[in-house]
C-alpha cells in the first residue's frame, strides 16, 4: 500500500465498554482466519491483563496494527506511534467519544492515513458482552476489506 491508502479504524466509545475486548477478539480473528503463528507472524510488543500493543506480519501481504490503549492522548500518542514507525497498513486503534484521545486519533489524517471512526456496541445487559465484542470484531474484519 502507498501511504495514501493507508487505512485506520478507530473504535470509539466510552471507558469500559468493552473496547479493548472487542480488539483482542480481533487479534484472534486474524490469526485463525490466516492461519498465523503468533511467536513467528506477530510481534506483540505490549500484552496488558486488558490492553494490547501487536503487529501482525503477512496479511495478505498487508501490516496489521492493533493498539486497544486509547483511554487518554498519552497512551495513543506513544502507541499508535509505534504502529506508524512500523509502517503498518492497516491500524486498528481506539479513543473516547470526545477530546484529547479523539484529537491525538485524528492526527493520523495528517500523516496520510485513511481514517474511519466506528461506534463501539454496547449493550445494559451483560450476558450479551462477548457476543457483541465478536460480533464487532468480526465486522471490523470486514471494513478493512480482511
Amino acid at each position: 500500500m502507498t501511504n495514501q491508502t493507508k487505512k485506520a479504524f478507530c473504535l470509539r466509545g466510552a471507558a469500559n465498554t468493552g473496547k479493548s475486548h472487542t480488539f483482542r477478539n480481533l487479534f484472534n480473528e486474524i490469526v485463525e482466519k490466516y492461519h498465523l503463528n503468533k511467536d513467528q507472524d506477530c510481534d506483540i510488543k505490549e500484552n496488558g491483563k486488558i490492553d494490547i500493543l501487536v503487529i501482525i506480519h503477512n496479511v495478505n501481504g498487508l501490516k496489521i496494527g492493533i493498539c486497544s490503549y486509547g483511554d487518554n492522548q498519552a497512551d495513543i500518542q506513544s502507541r499508535v506511534s509505534i504502529l506508524v514507525k512500523e509502517n503498518c497498513d492497516i491500524i486498528f486503534c481506539a479513543c473516547r467519544t470526545y477530546g484529547e484521545s479523539l484529537d491525538e486519533t485524528l492526527k493520523l489524517c495528517e500523516i496520510g492515513y485513511i481514517l474511519k471512526f466506528i461506534s463501539k456496541q454496547t449493550s445494559n445487559n451483560e450476558s450479551e458482552h462477548d457476543n457483541i465484542n465478536l460480533n464487532q470484531a468480526k465486522a471490523l474484519l470486514a471494513a478493512a476489506g480482511l
